[in-house]
C-alpha cells in the first residue's frame, strides 16, 4: 500500500513517503507507539478505514543482509491499535488496497456498494476524471472522444474489476479504452507527447493552437496511443507507472513514435472529490 491517512474519519489520502508521513504525524502518539521497546508507526487505510502498521519507516539500516534496499511500504495490522481504528475483518475482506492488482489482472468483484460507488463517481465526477486523464497524458480530448472512453470501461465492466479503485478510477478509465486516435486532439505545451510528435513524427505536426494534425500529403494517416505495463513496486516511495505507446500509421506497418512513461498519482482523483464535496457543503450551508 503507497497511500495514507490519518483518521477513519478523513477524506483526503496522503501519498506514502518518510517525509510526507513525518509531516503530517508530527512524529507524535498515536501514528507513533513503543511496543516490546521498539518505535511502531500507524495509519489509516483511506480504502476501509482498517488500521495499517508502516514498515520500514525510520529504519537504521536501509538494506538487508543481501544489500537490497528495504522497501517503504504500508500493510493492514489486522488488530485494533490503540487511538488509531478497531479492525473490522469484513472491510478488510473487501478492501481493494488489501492486495492491489496491476490493471493487466482479470478478477472480478461481486456487484454491490464498491461497483455502484465507481459508476456514480464517474456519473458525478466525470470532469475530474477527464481532468486527470488530460493531466497524465497531454491530450486534451474532445467531449465526443471522452464518451467513447467512457463507453469502452462501461462495455468492459471495468467497474467490477478488483484493480480499479476510487483512487486509481481515472486511470483504470484510460487503461481499459485500448486505441485511442489523438488526430484533430489538442496537445497540451510542453508536453512529452507534442515534443514526441514534434521530434519523432513522420506523418504529423503540432499547430500553433496545439492541435495534431497530418503533414501535407498524409491526410490518411493516424497517430495515437494504447497503454500498456502496469507497474506496481514493492517501495511504496516509488511511484505506480503505465507505458503510454504512441504510434501512427498509414496503412501498415505501425511505426512507433514514442513510449512514455506515466507517473499514476492515486491521491489527485479522491482528494479534488473530497475537496469539492467540502465545497458543496459549505456553499449548501451558507445559501440554504
Amino acid at each position: 500500500m503507497d497511500i495514507f491517512k490519518l483518521r477513519p474519519e478523513d477524506d483526503d489520502c496522503i501519498k506514502l513517503k518518510e517525509e510526507n508521513f513525518h509531516r503530517a504525524t508530527g512524529k507524535q502518539y498515536p501514528y507513533y507507539q513503543v511496543k516490546c521497546g521498539k518505535t511502531q508507526h500507524y495509519a489509516t487505510c483511506p480504502a476501509c478505514d482498517n488500521p495499517i502498521h508502516i514498515i520500514n519507516l525510520d529504519v537504521d539500516e536501509k538494506y538487508d543482509s543481501l544489500g537490497r534496499k528495504l522497501s517503504l511500504f504500508a500493510k493492514h495490522a489486522k488488530s485494533d491499535v490503540r487511538g488509531i481504528a478497531k479492525f473490522v475483518q469484513e472491510e478488510y475482506d473487501d478492501c481493494p488496497l488489501a492486495n492491489p492488482e496491476a490493471f493487466t489482472g482479470r478478477s472480478k468483484r461481486v456487484r454491490g456498494k464498491t461497483s455502484a460507488e465507481l459508476i456514480e463517481l464517474l456519473i458525478e465526477f466525470s470532469d475530474i476524471v477527464e481532468m486527470a486523464i488530460r493531466s497524465a497524458t497531454g491530450v486534451h480530448f474532445t467531449e465526443k472522444a471522452f464518451e467513447r472512453i467512457l463507453r469502452a470501461f462501461r462495455a468492459e465492466e471495468g467497474y467490477l474489476y478488483r484493480h480499479t479503485t476510487k483512487f486509481n478510477l481515472p486511470y483504470g478509465v484510460l487503461y481499459m479504452a485500448e486505441y485511442l486516435s489523438i488526430v484533430d486532439s489538442r496537445v497540451a505545451d510542453k508536453s512529452q507527447i507534442r515534443n514526441a510528435i514534434e521530434t519523432s513524427s513522420k506523418y504529423f505536426y503540432v499547430n500553433r493552437a496545439g492541435k495534431v494534425l497530418p503533414k501535407t500529403g498524409y491526410g490518411r494517416a493516424d497517430i495515437g496511443f494504447f497503454l500498456t505495463k502496469h507497474v506496481i513496486p514493492s517501495d511504496a516511495e516509488a511511484p505506480q507507472t503505465m507505458t503510454m505507446v504512441v504510434e501512427e500509421r498509414l496503412g501498415e506497418p505501425r511505426r512507433g513514435v514514442a513510449e512514455i512513461i506515466v507517473e499514476i498519482d492515486q491521491t489527485y482523483f479522491n482528494n479534488t472529490v473530497a475537496k469539492r464535496r467540502r465545497f458543496r457543503r459549505m456553499a449548501e450551508a451558507v445559501f440554504r
